[in-house]
């Protein structure tokens, strides 16, 4: 049976009919957000909630609009924070080296590199993070030393080879 995950929040459903009503009804609704205000209080709150300023993925977890959201409304999630008055709790620009340790970080702990799905539920930055940084996934886990370029692996079995 197919695992459906959501890509906002990393729950999982039984099928894609399932994933589509759950993003529409509970993540859509967070796109049509354009009071800023809102978006600050409901951080603000959730800063309260924790007595301190909240991660994202506590964000995800306690608040009413999600992470995302933040970002789209104010370009990061650190800009967000210091808009609500926040001090950024990780810097401001990662480096590529800060995103590969992470990966290694993951593969330490599941004996392998981690899915794009499985970063964004477990991991400390978002796979779009990587994505926009290397490309597509493929990329990334060839740029962390987990996979080898697939030209190379091409020319090393002589033909197609699939990542």
């Amino acid at each position: 049976m197919t695992e459906h995950i959501c890509d906002y929040c990393g729950e999982s459903f039984a099928t894609s009919n399932e994933l589509g009503g759950h993003v529409t009804a509970v993540h859509r609704r967070d796109q049509l957000v354009t009071d800023t205000d809102l978006i600050l209080d409901d951080i603000r709150r959730v800063g309260a909630k924790l007595g301190k300023p909240p991660t994202a993925r506590e964000m995800i977890e306690h608040g009413e609009y999600s992470q995302r959201v933040c970002q789209n409304k104010f370009g990061s999630w650190n800009e967000a924070l210091l808009e609500a008055g926040y001090a950024p709790n990780r810097k401001f620009r990662l480096t590529d080296q800060d995103l590969l340790d992470e990966i290694d970080r993951l593969a330490d702990e599941f004996g392998r590199p981690p899915s794009s799905g499985e970063m964004n539920r477990v991991g400390e930055f978002h796979k779009c993070t990587y994505l926009e940084r290397f490309g597509g996934w493929e990329e990334v886990l060839t740029e962390a030393g987990w996979l080898l370029p697939t030209a190379v692996l091409s020319r090393a079995f002589g033909g197609s080879v699939r990542a």
